[in-house]
């Protein structure tokens, strides 16, 4: 989504030898323009965030460039970021009573699923047999239950950090716009 934030979290090294580690520092030198202390102090206290609320294009490109000069990172949902600008975005809609869908892309992992499944059968008044053997049997999946914009997206962002990748679409029966005189979309 576009409204997502993510941060860039340096692990460390791939090889903690000497070679790799001036190589590294080379690199983030020329690529970012930071002193050699800075970059002895990312290497000191990895894991550590890199950079912060940042769009998914930028996080992957600065990601990119880090693994190209013999870095380990990991990218990674700002739940906070993604939280206030899901509320910004809110405040900003033209819509009086939207609606909105959650649909589970892809999970990973068989343990994803287990931890997917028991975060759901706490609201969507189903068992888990049925959640896991129906729900979540292919994929996308469209939870059976609409939401405001803003309860979607803390359970989208409590799911994904189980392993799964969610996407949020309007609604269907959403209400109609402020203004519209229209009734409600059938």
């Amino acid at each position: 989504m576009p409204d997502e934030k993510y941060n860039v979290i340096f692990l460390g090294l791939r090889d903690n030898l000497a070679v790799t580690k001036d190589s590294f520092r080379q690199g983030m030198s020329q690529l970012f323009r930071v002193s050699r202390d800075q970059i002895d102090r990312v290497l000191a206290k990895a894991p550590v965030i890199l950079a912060k609320n940042l769009n998914r294009g930028k996080a992957e490109l600065i990601t990119s460039k880090i693994e190209s000069i013999g870095g380990q990172t990991k990218i990674r949902i700002d739940r906070k970021a993604t939280i206030q600008n899901s509320e910004k975005l809110q405040e900003k809609t033209s819509y009086s009573k939207s609606k909105f869908n959650l649909y589970i892309d892809v999970i990973y992992g068989d343990r994803a699923k287990d931890n997917v499944t028991k975060y759901l059968k706490n609201i969507v008044n189903k068992d888990y047999t049925f959640i896991k053997n129906e729900l979540l049997n292919k994929f996308p999946s469209k939870i059976p239950i609409d939401y405001s914009y803003e309860e979607a997206q803390k359970i989208k962002i409590a799911l994904e950090e189980f392993g799964s990748e969610i996407s949020i679409k309007e609604s269907d029966k959403s209400i109609k716009k402020i203004g519209d005189v229209s009734s409600e979309a059938t």
